[in-house]
């Protein structure tokens, strides 16, 4: 065999390159209707460029409103994350999530005030031990590679840097480089 038939063959067999025998995308790749059917019914797939910074800052935690309520969560590994924002979110967290839709946990279910969570109806009248402040609002810090800014109600909000960048403090200021 030629060069050039070789060459050929090659060519003809990679043209089926892109997807694999079981019909999934090579690795780095994202197919979004993939990404989204990874939500459940009851959310929102997410899939905007704040979404992956927020999914790839916040792991494989679920994400918590200012309310101490959990809004969504991410699907997905690495660069392939979609964010499953709750039509309505649980306020005393979240009891399952399957093909069926989201359950949040039952509020008469969870530990009273002094956990160290604010969480379901717990708020800073009720409850100041877990909901009351923890800093000063305004105030920033680097947590990890993250920045964090003290929102008025006094709890720590993240703010992700995003891919490749790092948190640097200085001077009481953060920034993302």
């Amino acid at each position: 065999m030629s060069i050039q038939s070789a060459w050929a063959v090659g060519l003809l067999l990679c043209l089926g390159c892109d997807p694999t025998a079981d019909g999934t995308r090579v690795a780095g790749e994202c197919v979004q209707s993939d990404l989204i059917a990874q939500c459940p019914p009851g959310s929102d797939p997410r899939l905007d460029a704040q979404s992956q910074a927020t999914c790839e800052a916040a792991g494989d935690v679920d994400l918590i409103g200012m309310n101490g309520s959990i809004s969504g969560k991410c699907v997905g590994e690495g660069s392939c994350q979609v964010l499953c924002q709750f039509e309505v979110p649980c306020a005393c967290g979240v009891d399952r999530i399957d093909d069926t839709g989201v359950y949040c946990t039952d509020c008469g279910a969870l530990p009273g005030c002094g956990n160290g969570v604010c969480e379901g109806m717990e708020t800073v009248d009720n409850c100041a031990a877990d909901c009351g402040p923890v800093c000063e609002a305004g105030r920033e810090r680097c947590q990890g590679n993250d920045r964090e800014q003290c929102n008025l109600q006094g709890r720590w909000e993240l703010l992700a840097c995003g891919d490749e960048t790092q948190c640097v403090e200085e001077g009481g200021a953060t920034r993302c480089e």
